[in-house]
């Protein structure tokens, strides 16, 4: 049963609404539109996400009506550490490849307006996430102003809250620990446009990587037709893919990878060896991809005909990004940024190549223990096997 929390005693009858956004294999404008429509989150967007669990994977139905007490701890923090969770066994596949389930990987917690009086807080970390700021800026009105202090959201966590100042006058501080009056706001709320939020942390997870470059990639669960993709696309699949896309992007935006490849001896085919400049821009190429619809693969997918398209086999997938294996990975994004197999950016030749730069810096990574996803913290190890 879905738990949408009320922080007064007041009952509330909740009726969810299933909506789906659907993808096809030439429908990238609507997945950029959907993310464009909602940019009440943590610099990700929501798309045409379902106001409701249900289109996450919940049950949906009359909600269960929690008291704020439970919430919270001694020391007034949020504590999610039970509930509803994402991407769970026996989710249909219409839910989990719903547009409202794309994610930006540097941005895993996402959260956004549910009408003018509740958010919606996801985790699409499969490991727990700690010691999180929510802050909440209205247009017109107070900026950064500190929300919400989570002491724990589970792996995979959703939940939905009452925003902590309806009916409430207890005071709230800015970023610069200054009150502020919220009062306007306590009874009718705030129109859901009218409000965004950023999210702050002690993890990993929630704290930039370092570079000062952007990284653009949302992913979305998609299913693919044809010889090259799996016919059984499961919850299980989704899991490893957040874990997997993390990793993976954590390494793509590091300043080690940047370095590495700067150095490496690239070509654009056999013959033309790239120039820094060719090199800069494939970096570019690289980070601003956008849009990766992924799907398991019992192969390398044709690339031509689907460019946005991103998979790879379960055993790799299982690995988390951190076996050995992930020529199939950078494969895929030599042709996503336009080289073909003459290039060594799309597989590895003399001893020079892409993969070989990311195998190396992935090893580095391993060896200081940069990865925010291990096999240790993954929250299923069922998955793993």
């Amino acid at each position: 049963m879905i738990k949408r929390v009320l922080l007064q005693p007041t009952i509330y009858l909740l009726t969810f609404a299933l909506f789906t956004v659907a993808c096809s294999d030439d429908s990238s404008d609507k997945l950029k539109d959907a993310t464009e429509e909602k940019n009440g989150s943590t610099g990700q967007g929501g798309g045409k996400m379902a106001n409701d669990f249900k289109a996450m994977g919940g049950q949906g139905g009359k909600a269960n009506e929690v008291d704020n007490k439970s919430l919270r701890d001694s020391d007034g923090n949020y504590v999610f550490d039970k509930g509803d969770q994402i991407f769970q066994d026996g989710t249909p596949l219409e839910v989990m490849t719903d547009s409202s389930h794309h994610f930006m990987p540097l941005s895993p917690l996402r959260v956004e307006a549910v009408g003018s009086t509740y958010l919606q807080i996801v985790n699409f970390a499969p490991i727990p996430l700690e010691n999180v700021r929510v802050y909440l800026s209205i247009s017109g009105g107070p900026q950064r102003v500190h929300l919400l202090q989570i002491k724990s959201i589970r792996a995979h966590g959703i939940v939905e809250l009452e925003y902590p100042f309806m009916g409430n006058l207890d005071e709230f501080l800015d970023d610069n620990g200054k009150a502020v009056d919220l009062l306007p706001y306590n009874k009718s709320g705030i129109r859901k446009g009218d409000v965004s939020f950023e999210v702050e942390g002690d993890s990993p997870l929630l704290t930039a990587p370092s570079s000062s470059a952007e990284l653009l990639w949302k992913f979305l669960l998609f299913e693919h037709k044809g010889n090259a993709w799996v016919d059984d696309l499961a919850a299980q699949d989704a899991r490893l893919y957040c874990a997997f896309l993390i990793n993976m992007a954590h390494l793509f935006r590091s300043k080690r990878f940047e370095e590495e490849l700067m150095r490496e001896n690239l070509f654009v085919d056999g013959s033309v060896a790239m120039t820094d400049d060719d090199k800069k821009a494939l970096l570019e190429n690289l980070r601003n991809q956008e849009v990766f619809r992924t799907s398991v693969s019992r192969e390398v997918p044709p690339h031509a005909s689907k460019k946005e398209a991103f998979g790879v086999s379960r055993d790799i997938l299982s690995g988390l990004f951190l076996s050995d294996d992930v020529s199939m990975a950078t494969h895929i994004m030599g042709h996503r940024a336009g080289y073909g197999h003459k290039s060594n950016v799309t597989a590895a030749q003399e001893d020079t190549g892409l993969s070989l730069v990311v195998k190396r810096v992935k090893n580095e990574m391993l060896q200081n223990d940069e990865f925010p996803i291990t096999t240790d913290n993954y929250y299923s190890p069922e998955d793993l096997k």
